[in-house]
């Protein structure tokens, strides 16, 4: 066959049959006489038909999935071949790439061969299958796909065909007929027999997946029943000894499991062991929960007991319960060693979705680096103290005896911590707690030989960096029980030493057990699964304990009661309520955990008065009055926090209104998105005014029968009243504004793309919006001098809300019906003529969208695109609208403009007030009948975010001085500088003078010669 070397002599191939496959497409050798492949070119729309053709091959049943995938956007390549992609995407058999059947060689250790190569007729197993191809979306012609065939047989390395009917090996009764199981019923079944459910139920559960998918047969049952059966008996007997040898097992592991790690490091003279897992379901996990969120470290877990420590990186799901998405096995805490890891667990999430990034990163020991963190992640790191509370809880209920001690000496180490924000020297601290206690000999002495030399440490982390909520604590803790219940069984002890069962055991019953809680929550199945995994942290189990079960007592506030549910004759007692170290007198909380009578209690202090802060709540403060402490010379920092302040507002002021309303819908209409009918939008466009006016006349009572020529002369009169206050308007704010300055399409253009390139830059701020200084600097300066012009900032806020309503334009264009589409090449919107029609009946002002170019669509989409969700479309190609419907329903966009730098600085934290916590007359009747719980809440968040009010105040003052100084100093030092025949020190040394004595107006009135002399004056 000829080989052909440029894609422009290859033919477009459409096949007319719904479903194609290989057989259907005439293949062209594409490439060079050293190098080349089978390829075709097909309609990119077609590529799904074409996948669902191939699975459908009747000698190898199958599925494909992506093996891996790039995508490039448009304008990315300046230079680029006919075959470069715009995106790429390479599928594979879902028999291969590995061979879980592979073995039978000799391991490492052993001088024996051992067979551990199994070919049970498992379809859904992979068998190294090597039939894979490629899906080249082109650069040059997006509109077409190419296909490379590399593999077009089903068969392993070996050549020798691996599954399906003329697969040899295919054992077992009816094997070649079992049907394809996709991933979810397999991890299913996997997991519940991992947990060691009957099989009977794993049985029932598995049928019930398949029937989804091939309906009731009594020989898929049977068949299913086999395969239950003979996967129960093969988890039984794997076991996590690959080799005799710990490492050469681990390395064995490793080749066979390569999707679920992500890092891995052999350990030599010169590196140390180090290997990071995490699955496939886990990846998903990091993305779905972790993006804009937060992730949390359960760091150092059995560094006593185990070969290697563990950490484990968690996400707070839906429930905020911790879920492990990362197990790291190393003993290297090395700056180096950690910010490898975290480069490649960053890179492999963003592989999946590019944008990801997290909001936080919550650690739990002091010794951790912090760098690494930053630098990786670029977020901020906060501190839980669950790690030294149970620490310090466990040990004191072991080594001392009396509860009366136990609770007084807990009280005492609290009461150390606090010491930091109390203005309390920390070595007073620790000498009464030494000279209190200097009886209870166990317990100082564990005390002083393990947290007294790196107390410093751990008192100066929890000063300096923000501490997460009780809430995070208790999650944390949740799961490291878990882990440890898992992992320290008794049968296991003698496998504690090894690698390998500790991977074993995380992969299989760890993950397992996260898996299924995770899918008996979002399917709504395994309700016994499903009411543990909700109570399986205290702060849930907390929140279903009643207000009136607490007691709180007026006259002794150290002491508070909680009745207990399940017995109303026992009740517990908390000592120390509202600090993270009250003392409970529950089994669980004797065993060192956060218990949920202690968060009940804490939760109900925040209420009142009487109780101080949380330690939280302390170091929030503390960070806020370290922001309005700010030296006025430390000018970005400054920047750079109120900038943080301002964002935090915006967040607490949505959880406020969140907090507030039960029913979602009564504040859907402040979305970014809204959707309003055509006919309900009556004054759009029309001044509030005139608006009230129109109301006011249809509000008054009819007098009697009015003729048409009173309507005539009424609607006249209107009309002219209208045109008369338009005009007036006109010219107040041509008053107000200046005249008016027109864009030249080209200076439209060229200041889009420049905006354009900012976006791709990153030079934005979390919301989306650009500084003020950013498009004076980067756009409007390049702009006036390519054009001559004078455009200043306000110009720039104007033309963008035109250019929005023009890309809003697009986007009702585009959701108004599924056919429409937009072809990059010739810079338009198509759709077949019958759509353009009836998209022209509901907007007869828009023909231009269909005959006009629009070259800077893209560019618009990259600026306007971000702040709009995808919504439904409708197709109107089936069912056309009658008369009696309702007109198309419009897309509004309500996106973040672009403001001035002093007016969000400016903002009126009392409209904020009002707008999220109004009076109580101005509440609905359902609002009147909110529970006493939710107004204490309200309350608290009032009185904080009035005390947030007042840091926010003084720092704008703090910022307009700052201003004006800057002002003041520039002015000096202009004037010393016309000044002649002075040396620099001389400058220096006036400059410093005059700002000592504080008389730069003075200075800077006074003539040229009275400077001179007044310098010279006073520096002799």
């Amino acid at each position: 066959m000829e080989i052909i070397e440029s894609l422009e002599e290859i033919p477009v191939q459409n096949p007319q049959v719904e479903d194609f496959s290989w057989s259907d497409l005439n293949w062209t050798k594409f490439g060079t006489s050293e190098h080349h492949d089978d390829v075709a070119l097909i309609p990119y729309a077609r590529v799904d038909e074409f996948i669902i053709g191939e699975c459908s091959n009747a000698e190898c049943p199958t599925r494909f999935h992506i093996e891996r995938g790039r995508k490039r956007s448009r304008g990315s390549l300046k230079e680029y071949k006919s075959d470069e992609y715009l995106e790429y995407r390479l599928y594979w058999c879902s028999f291969g790439p590995e061979n879980y059947g592979e073995g039978g060689g000799v391991l490492p250790s052993r001088k024996y061969r051992l067979n551990t190569r199994n070919r049970a007729a498992r379809p859904q197993s992979m068998r190294g299958c090597t039939c894979h191809f490629v899906v080249k979306r082109l650069y040059a012609r997006p509109s077409l796909a190419l296909l490379i065939y590399n593999e077009r047989r089903h068969v392993n390395k070996a050549g020798i065909v691996c599954h399906g009917p003329l697969d040899r090996d295919a054992i077992g009764p009816g094997a070649k007929k079992i049907p394809y199981i996709c991933n979810e019923i397999q991890q299913q079944t996997m997991s519940m027999i991992y947990l060691g459910i009957p099989e009977e139920n794993v049985l029932e559960k598995h049928i019930e997946g398949i029937q989804r998918y091939c309906g009731s047969d009594a020989t898929v049952n049977s068949l299913a029943s086999q395969y239950v059966h003979k996967l129960g008996m093969i988890i039984k007997r794997s076991t996590h000894e690959l080799d005799l040898d710990d490492q050469a097992s681990i390395k064995i592991w490793t080749e066979r499991n390569k999707k679920s790690i992500f890092f891995y490091q052999e350990s030599s003279e010169t590196d140390q062991f180090m290997l990071g897992i995490q699955t496939e379901w886990q990846l998903q996990q990091l993305v779905r929960f972790g993006h804009c969120s937060l992730v949390a470290a359960d760091s150092t877990f059995g560094i006593k007991r185990l070969k290697y420590p563990l950490c484990t990186l968690l996400v707070f799901d839906s429930r905020h319960h911790a879920l492990p998405v990362a197990w790291i096995i190393s003993r290297s805490y090395l700056k180096s060693d950690v910010e490898k890891w975290m480069k490649i667990l960053l890179q492999r999430a963003q592989s999946v979705e590019p944008g990801f990034k997290i909001n936080g990163f919550i650690i739990d020991d002091a010794a951790t680096e912090i760098d690494p963190i930053r630098d990786t992640f670029c977020c901020p790191v906060l501190f839980s103290l669950w790690r030294v509370r149970r620490s310090w809880l466990r040990n004191v209920v072991k080594k001392c005896d009396s509860i009366e001690v136990q609770r007084e000496l807990f009280k005492c180490l609290g009461e150390l911590v606090y010491s930091i924000w109390d203005g309390v020297d920390t070595s007073k601290a620790l000498e009464r707690l030494t000279q209190d206690f200097v009886d209870q000999t166990a317990f100082m002495q564990y005390f002083t030989s393990t947290w007294l030399p790196k107390i410093g440490m751990w008192l100066s982390t929890i000063k300096s960096l923000p501490l997460a909520s009780q809430e995070a604590c208790g999650a944390i803790e949740a799961y490291h029980i878990k882990l440890k219940v898992k992992l320290f069984d008794d049968t296991h002890l003698g496998a504690l030493q090894r690698v390998d069962w500790l991977v074993h055991k995380l992969t299989t019953e760890l993950h397992s057990s996260y898996w299924l809680d995770r899918y008996a929550d979002e399917s709504d199945s395994f309700q016994n699964v499903k009411e543990e995994y909700i109570a399986s942290t205290s702060w849930h189990r907390a929140m279903e304990i009643p207000d009136s079960a607490v007691t709180l007592d007026n006259n002794n506030i150290l002491v508070a009661k909680v009745q207990s549910q399940k017995d109303t004759n026992i009740t517990r007692v908390v000592w120390n309520p509202g600090s993270e170290f009250a003392f409970c007198d529950c089994a669980w909380s004797l065993q060192g955990n956060l218990c949920k009578h202690i968060i009940k209690v804490n939760t109900m202090c925040e209420n009142h008065e009487r109780y101080g802060d949380s330690m939280s709540l302390r170091s929030f403060k503390e960070k806020l009055q370290n922001i309005k402490m700010k030296p006025m010379d430390d000018s970005i920092a400054l920047d750079l926090s109120m900038a943080l302040t301002l964002q935090m507002f915006d967040q607490i002021k949505q959880l406020v209104r969140f907090s507030r309303v039960d029913d979602i819908s009564k504040i859907v209409n402040d979305l970014p998105v809204k959707w309003g009918c055509k006919k309900s939008r009556t004054t759009i466009g029309i001044p509030a005014s005139i608006a009230a006016f129109t109301k006011r006349k249809t509000q008054k009572p009819k007098l009697g029968h009015r003729t048409r020529q009173d309507t005539h002369n009424r609607r006249s009169r209107f009309r002219l009243h209208f045109q008369v206050f338009t005009s007036m308007k006109m010219v107040d704010q041509r008053k107000a504004k200046g005249e008016y300055i027109q864009w030249r399409p080209e200076e439209s253009k060229m200041m889009i793309e420049l905006a354009a390139n900012c976006i791709k830059k990153g030079w934005f701020d979390p919301k989306g919006r650009m500084f003020k200084k950013t498009v004076e600097t980067q756009i409007l300066s390049v702009l006036n001098e390519k054009f001559n012009g004078h455009k200043t900032y306000k110009h720039y806020i104007n033309r963008i809300k035109i250019l929005k309503n023009q890309y809003r334009d697009f986007v009702n264009l585009l959701h108004f019906d599924s056919k429409f589409e937009w072809n990059p090449i010739t810079n338009k919107f198509t759709a077949p003529d019958q759509v353009w029609n009836a998209y022209f009946t509901d907007y007869p002002n828009h023909t231009h969208l269909r005959y006009q170019t629009h070259e800077e669509y893209e560019n618009m989409k990259l600026l306007f695109g971000q702040n709009v969700p995808k919504t439904r479309r409708f197709d109107r190609s089936n069912s056309q609208v009658g008369k009696n419907e309702k007109p198309k329903q419009e897309v509004v966009l309500i996106t973040t403009t672009t403001t001035d730098d002093d007016e969000v600085i400016h903002e009126s934290m009392e409209n904020f007030f009002e707008k999220a916590l109004p009076d109580q007359e101005d509440r609905n009747d359902d609002a009147s009948v909110e529970s006493v719980k939710e107004k204490d809440v309200l309350k608290k968040v009032t009185t904080e975010l009035t005390s947030i009010d007042s840091f926010g105040k003084q720092m704008l003052q703090i910022m307009q001085e700052r201003s004006m100084v800057e002002g003041k100093n520039s002015k000096v030092w202009d004037a010393i500088i016309e000044i002649p025949n002075l040396s620099n020190n001389e400058r220096y040394k006036a400059l410093t003078m005059i700002q000592k004595l504080e008389m730069r107006d003075v200075f800077v009135n006074m003539s040229a010669e009275d400077r001179l002399g007044w310098i010279q004056y006073n520096t002799k």
